[in-house]
């Protein structure tokens, strides 16, 4: 039992340290490539730093075991949401932290949203049909992320050119406002480095956190087979907090360089790209469709997912409302988030 303490520290430490500086060569990449912050998080850091839910997931499919598949999912999102606030506080005052991020975060949310609710229709409808032995509500996950990810390409596409616009109307204006936004993010980029050596610094930390991230999944199970949990709570709370331990750290980097768009991107992207994960799992599951086959643990997992939806819908309130308003200079919001949170786990548990 120690051997797997020691282990799911060092691989945490691990997490840590390569997790922020994933934050910090995407935000490089961001700015030299002109792809923008938005559009790193939601695609490039979310997808690293949601490797390790993944592989829980998958596995869990593989090993026959689609509650704790299903409930790292809906636990990791329903985890991630409440980074936002874990994020609002490391602003120490300069928040809150969804007024300062594009309002194009909240087409993501709301994708995000979408996903979720066709995975708790797949758990409450029961076998509805499969293709090539997948579930039809996987089939349907799958087509709604890639659909959705074009979209939001598309919508990002769009607002840089209007932005561009902008700057050729009003330089002056724009280049005030990027002077204001490098000094409140302090430097934001203290790294000189070519775009290139970027991108591979920002592999070779990927790499780490998916190593870590593996072995922090299999070390959190063999610690919670000796402790005797079920497992609904097993993967909605141990497992999911784990496997977000990326995208805490990637957060944290994120918002002490002033990368706000970033946050956001790599939450949200993450979150769909965790529901997405679904149907890789369904693929690994050999007894026919994933969503269905948690069966006595469904209103678990529907209860954490309804949950998750509420975070969500709050975020994305937040992110269109504009609200300045602080407590102890963390957004209210942010505040939201967490009390909801703290409820959510109280009811997950008992």
């Amino acid at each position: 039992m120690i051997s797997y303490w020691l282990v799911f520290s060092i691989a945490a430490f691990i997490v840590i340290i390569a997790g922020y500086k994933l934050a910090v060569f995407g935000d490089i990449i961001a700015k030299q490539s002109n792809v923008g912050r938005t559009w790193i998080g939601l695609i490039f850091l979310a997808t690293i730093t949601s490797l390790p839910e993944l592989v829980a997931t998958v596995t869990a499919g593989a090993i026959d075991a689609p509650q704790i598949a299903i409930g790292n999912v809906v636990g990791s999102n329903l985890f991630n949401i409440t980074i936002i606030g874990v994020a609002d506080f490391f602003l120490l005052g300069r928040g809150p932290l969804l007024l300062k991020v594009s309002n194009n975060h909240s087409a993501s949310g709301v994708l995000a949203i979408l996903l979720t609710a066709v995975a708790m229709v797949g758990m409450t409808i029961g076998p509805s049909g499969e293709i090539f032995r997948v579930g039809t509500s996987s089939w349907v996950i799958i087509s709604l992320y890639v659909g959705g990810m074009w979209f939001l390409y598309r919508l990002e596409k769009k607002q840089a050119v209007m932005d561009i616009g902008e700057e050729l109307s009003f330089p002056v204006i724009h280049q005030a406002t990027s002077a204001g936004e490098r000094r409140e993010g302090g430097q934001n980029n203290p790294v000189e480095m070519s775009l290139q050596r970027a991108v591979l610094w920002f592999t070779l930390c990927g790499i780490l956190i998916f190593g870590a991230g593996v072995t922090l999944t299999f070390a959190s199970n063999e610690i919670v087979v000796h402790t005797g949990l079920c497992g609904s709570f097993v993967g909605a709370i141990m497992v999911a907090v784990v496997t977000s331990l990326p995208e805490l750290v990637v957060s944290i980097g994120a918002a002490k360089l002033g990368a706000y768009d970033l946050i956001i991107g790599n939450i949200f992207g993450s979150n769909m790209f965790n529901i997405s994960t679904i149907f890789f799992a369904d693929i690994a599951l050999r007894r026919g469709a994933i969503l269905p086959a948690v069966e006595r643990a469904a209103s678990d997992l529907l209860a954490i997912g309804a949950l998750s939806i509420i975070l969500t819908t709050i975020a994305i309130a937040a992110i269109i409302y504009r609200s300045q308003r602080r407590i102890f200079g963390v957004g209210v919001s942010s505040i939201l988030i967490f009390i909801a949170y703290l409820i959510s786990i109280y009811i997950i548990a008992f």
